[in-house]
């Protein structure tokens, strides 16, 4: 009478935590102890097992929602950045290591991605001025981002342009990022 119900909330469990961990859906799986109409202890434990199991199943929905929407964020990102006819980089605000560079900016600089990747700015010689890139960093650090300012940068030829410079301070992976 009472070891019966245990042995099959128990089985439901175990069968249930194998779902979760193997992404099963939960909502498709039958429950024995589900069949039980107890008013007692062990029908409150039933009770209270069926609810936490569908907050589970509701928490992972959300979670895996927010996952897709992140990946969708991630994704529309990436093709902008990539597709922008702007030059653009993505370097690290502390030392300026150069982590991503679209196609535009290596076209404007005249190298190759090799070239560039894991060096800072100044590795590759882009600020003619680095006291500009100091100034700039400067007020990213005090406003948290710079809007069309004059500076020079040189080309990997040598070739020295004047560009309006846009940049914004960002957290990517917990590294502060311009």
């Amino acid at each position: 009478l009472i070891i019966g119900p245990i042995l099959r909330l128990r089985t439901d469990l175990l069968a249930v935590g194998q779902a979760i961990t193997q992404d099963f859906d939960t909502a498709s799986l039958q429950f024995e102890s589900s069949q039980l109409t107890r008013r007692d202890e062990l029908g409150d434990v039933v009770a209270a097992f069926e609810l936490m199991l569908r907050q589970i199943v509701d928490a992972i929905a959300t979670r895996n929602r927010m996952e897709t929407e992140v990946r969708q964020s991630e994704e529309k990102f990436s093709k902008a950045f990539k597709a922008s006819p702007n030059p653009i980089t993505l370097s690290t605000l502390t030392d300026g290591h150069i982590i991503e560079a679209n196609a535009s900016f290596l076209a404007f600089h005249g190298s190759q991605r090799s070239d560039v990747m894991d060096k800072t700015a100044l590795d590759i010689g882009l600020w003619v001025d680095p006291g500009d890139r100091a100034i700039m960093i400067h007020q990213i650090r005090t406003e948290g981002f710079v809007r069309n300012q004059e500076y020079r940068f040189q080309r990997a030829s040598g070739e020295v342009r004047t560009v309006l410079y846009s940049a914004e301070q960002l957290d990517i992976n917990g590294t502060t990022c311009i």
